[in-house]
């Protein structure tokens, strides 16, 4: 007897329930063609290779910090008629830098003061340390901030320095880089910091009240601290840390004593910047707490500014007490986190910024400095992206701007550059630019007003392994002071970046003696 179409029916759920309890049956049916179980195969192969190259060039690069055996020359104490200002991005890394200078500069009684730019807020990692749950709203993160800010003065009363001597500006974690840009620099277009869900501190014990986002805002407190507590020894972070907030604080500290030191102020003019490196690919090296190993710069770096660098000295008891200092920051994973614990070590690393001058040539002026190669992972991996020397050519009303990389140039990378450039009377222009194989875009800052660079003012030329931007100059003839930054992308990730470069006049020339 022949089926009905009711048991066709009964059969056809039953055969659809089956399907729905293996719902993985479609994927056992496709590895059952051979051709997928080889591409399959190859492509785990191709992962587990790029993998093996990632983590092998890793470890050489560290490998390569380990066997550093720099001979540096040892920077001096500090007397007692020295004020010390340190700049730190973030709660704890005034200690990590300079926690044993700190102490012997209030040994000798020398002035001490502290200024944190922002309060390290972002890390839902340090949020569920401090607080065991991670944070979803601004107040909380706001309350990690605050959080933060115990921590350091903790720290800082442990090595002698009284909460008095501590000012905390209050601006955004993470978002250091972007106010250094042309977009957010003026106070009418500040950056919203997504987690604080503003555009103003919401701290109640910032430096200024309200204080919003924006380069021009930060420049100004920093440039008040310097007038106000009048350093004759400034510290803060190396130009070539790697950290989104690092490099933006020396730039900024830089750029306010440039200003202050063309607006004629002697104690800018004599004071003596030095820096510190916190972030860097595969340093410190090695990690953990070593209290009587020295710490050394790492190779890329020595070799590129050998001769700025000074080892500070400390005894085993300021290592001690600069290690209990760093076991303050239980936010950051202290006392067990090793990278936290490289940093309490026989000596401090300090190094004197060299700056860049601008030479006459022919017609125009020029200038040049390097940058290291093959010194981080990515760099290592994307030679066309790994920028090896950066050139500045002002010629007659244009700025020629080439860039050397290790590989050729490729269209596939995105070139970047950062010019922010102060005049005699201290006024401040940036131009900001993109490009990627010819095709060039940019902006300009330049009396209050952003303006977008058309395709007639701005273009790039490639050849080999050198990139050139072009656009107009943004001086008049005498070459003003510069800070220059290049760095290198492809889609959304950083390839390589260079140090925050000074670029300053040639000094005239001294007046022939009348004897």
């Amino acid at each position: 007897m022949g089926r009905s179409t009711e048991d066709d029916w009964i059969a056809l759920r039953h055969t659809a329930g089956r399907r729905r309890a293996r719902p993985l049956g479609w994927l056992r049916l496709l590895l059952r063609v051979r051709w997928v179980r080889v591409l399959l195969v190859l492509v785990g192969l191709a992962l587990l290779a790029e993998a093996t190259r990632r983590f092998t060039l890793s470890q050489s690069l560290y490998r390569l910090n380990l066997g550093a055996n720099a001979a540096l020359a040892e920077l001096p104490d500090p007397t007692p008629g020295d004020r010390v200002l340190i700049f730190a991005p973030h709660p704890d890394d005034e200690i990590l830098g300079s926690g044993g200078f700190l102490q012997r500069a209030l040994e000798v009684g020398a002035a001490v003061q502290v200024a944190l730019l922002t309060n390290g807020e972002y890390s839902r990692i340090s949020a569920a340390l401090s607080e065991g749950t991670v944070p979803h709203t601004p107040a909380a993160f706001i309350r990690l901030g605050y959080a933060r800010q115990e921590e350091t003065l903790a720290a800082l009363r442990g090595i002698g320095v009284p909460d008095r001597a501590v000012t905390f500006l209050g601006y955004p974690n993470e978002y250091l880089d972007q106010m250094w840009a042309a977009d957010h620099w003026l106070l009418s277009s500040p950056v919203r910091a997504g987690r604080l869900a503003a555009v103003r501190t919401p701290y109640t014990n910032a430096f200024t009240p309200n204080a919003l986002f924006a380069g021009q805002s930060l420049l100004a407190d920093i440039q008040h601290l310097l007038l106000q507590f009048r350093p004759t020894i400034v510290i803060t972070i190396h130009p070539n840390d790697s950290h989104s907030d690092h490099w933006p604080t020396y730039a900024f500290v830089q750029l306010a004593l440039q200003r202050l030191r063309l607006a004629g102020q002697p104690f800018a003019r004599e004071a003596r910047l030095f820096t510190y490196l916190v972030h860097r690919d595969h340093w410190p090296a090695p990690r953990g707490f070593l209290p009587l190993h020295h710490l050394e710069p790492p190779v890329a770096l020595t070799a590129l500014d050998g001769a700025g660098w000074r080892a500070f000295p400390l005894t085993l008891a300021e290592t001690l007490e600069k290690r209990d200092a760093i076991n303050q920051f239980r936010s950051q994973g202290a006392p067990h986190d090793k990278f936290l614990a490289s940093f309490a070590r026989a000596n401090e690393l300090l190094c004197l910024p060299t700056p860049t001058v601008w030479r006459a040539e022919g017609e125009g002026q020029h200038a040049q400095f390097d940058d290291p190669v093959v010194d981080t992972s990515m760099a290592a991996l994307a030679p066309s992206g790994d920028i090896r020397t950066v050139s500045l050519s002002a010629t007659g009303r244009r700025l020629v701007v080439g860039l050397e990389t290790v590989g050729r140039v490729n269209s596939e990378v995105r070139y970047h550059l950062t010019l922010h450039s102060l005049n005699p009377g201290g006024d401040l222009q940036i131009v900001q630019c993109d490009w990627s194989g010819t095709r060039a875009a940019g902006v300009t800052l330049r009396g209050g007003v952003v303006r977008a660079l058309s395709g007639q003012q701005v273009s790039a030329v490639n050849g080999g392994r050198v990139s050139e931007l072009r656009t107009p100059l943004p001086w008049n003839e005498t070459p003003p002071v510069l800070l220059v930054r290049a760095w290198t992308t492809k889609g959304n990730r950083i390839l390589d970046q260079t140090a925050v470069a000074l670029v300053t006049p040639a000094q005239p020339a001294a007046a022939p003696s009348s004897d």
